[in-house]
């Protein structure tokens, strides 16, 4: 039986273990935060749908020492939950993999599933020889796959070597069937797509700030702002900060993507001006409103910037509305849902429900039209186009 860890219960972690035990292997999953080390089997999987799940429910989970969980692991995915500052965040990456070199055996493999900047690999290399005392190739094996957000799914698999019949059958397991790329083309290709992406982020912020909100709905089904949510916009900051901390001062590339980053950590303090001049604009005095932000974070994923500026957002507009309320940093589920609804329907101040993804304002604005006339409530879309419903008071429309 082949031997898999996961290292870290993060909500990509988890899924990935149960992928791989749905499809007849074995995995332990080790909680880096608690320092515990726990066997999943088909039993526990079937009955827990999410990390939340696990740690909620009252059940005896077969432990044991993380030292020799890891020492016992042929293969090793790295998947820990990273909430340090955006200053300290390679620290904490580099403290977390130090543990994992510490305990590696002879001719394991480490899947290394959060992403890395150019080079980032190289440096991963070195560490691990370093701390484990083991030579690269010889010693352990090294595949970089970056993992989308909330998903099992890597953007690209990076090898040290010719991958091994085990890796392979392993891969599968998970969908993978196409890896021949060395981890440094993964790299540049990762970064590629990422810096690719944000450019369009950026672009489009940059040209909405300069148009009002009619003008910029004539042009946003044409430029894709208008399904972009801050849930999409800071999905992967992660990605790009490493890619950014990795290039060159000097290159060209790195000034790039420093002004695209800038432009789109700025994208915030956008958002919550629209926010003020529309209450401006329907007369809602910030004393008398109640804000809601409807922005459902997994507080279990691996990177952790959603919930960072989820919270830099709640604080913005506590500087001008002193009411604000939140939905929880979990995905949104009927029960959690139904007691939000009553909450908003119970507070006649409540007047702006500002939503942070596409699902969590279908989900709110389908459930609310169901018990409430639509046009007492001013919907905020936190999109690119900051968009909103018309509300009863007049003057603002998609």
């Amino acid at each position: 039986m082949v031997g898999v860890v996961i290292y870290g219960l993060s909500t990509e972690g988890y899924s990935t273990a149960s992928t791989l035990i749905k499809n007849g292997l074995s995995a332990t999953i080790v909680d880096e935060e608690l320092q515990m080390a726990t066997q999943l089997n088909q039993d526990i999987i079937k009955n827990t749908r999410t990390v939340h799940d696990l740690i909620s429910k009252e059940q005896l989970l077969s432990i044991k020492p993380i030292e020799a969980a890891l020492s016992d692991a042929q293969y090793i995915f790295f998947t820990p939950k990273i909430r340090s500052p955006p200053e300290e965040v390679e620290n904490e990456v580099n403290s977390k993999l130090r543990e994992v070199a510490k305990n590696i055996s002879k001719g394991a493999t480490l899947i290394y599933n959060l992403p890395v900047g150019i080079g980032g690999s190289e440096s991963n290399l070195a560490l691990l020889e370093k701390i484990s005392g083991l030579p690269i190739k010889e010693g352990f094996d090294y595949v970089y796959a970056p993992l989308k957000p909330l998903s099992t799914e890597p953007s690209c698999i990076g090898l040290l070597d010719k991958p091994k019949k085990d890796l392979v059958a392993l891969l599968s397991k998970l969908g993978l069937k196409s890896f021949n790329t060395s981890y440094k083309v993964a790299e540049a290709l990762h970064a590629s797509k990422i810096i690719s992406t944000y450019s369009v982020y950026a672009t489009q912020i940059e040209v909405y700030k300069m148009l009002e909100a009619v003008e910029r709905a004539k042009i946003g089904k044409q430029l894709g702002g208008k399904d972009i949510y801050i849930d999409d916009l800071f999905s992967q900051l992660l990605d790009a900060r490493l890619i950014l901390s990795s290039l060159p001062t000097k290159e060209t590339l790195m000034h790039l993507t420093s002004n695209i980053l800038k432009i789109v950590e700025g994208f915030i303090r956008i958002l919550v001006d629209e926010v003020k001049l529309l209450m401006k604009n329907l007369e809602l005095k910030a004393s008398k409103t109640k804000l809601i932000l409807n922005w459902s974070v997994d507080k279990y994923e691996m990177r952790g910037d959603r919930l960072r500026i989820r919270q830099n957002m709640l604080e913005r507009l506590r500087d001008y509305v002193g009411d604000v309320a939140s939905s929880s940093a979990a995905p949104w589920d009927e029960n959690n849902l139904n007691y939000k609804i009553k909450e908003i329907l119970g507070d006649p101040k409540t007047k702006l429900l500002i939503s942070g993804s596409q699902v969590d304002h279908k989900n709110l604005y389908e459930k609310i039209a169901t018990e409430r006339p639509i046009g007492e409530y001013i919907f905020v879309k936190a999109n690119l186009l900051c968009e909103t419903t018309a509300a009863k008071t007049g003057g603002v429309g998609d």
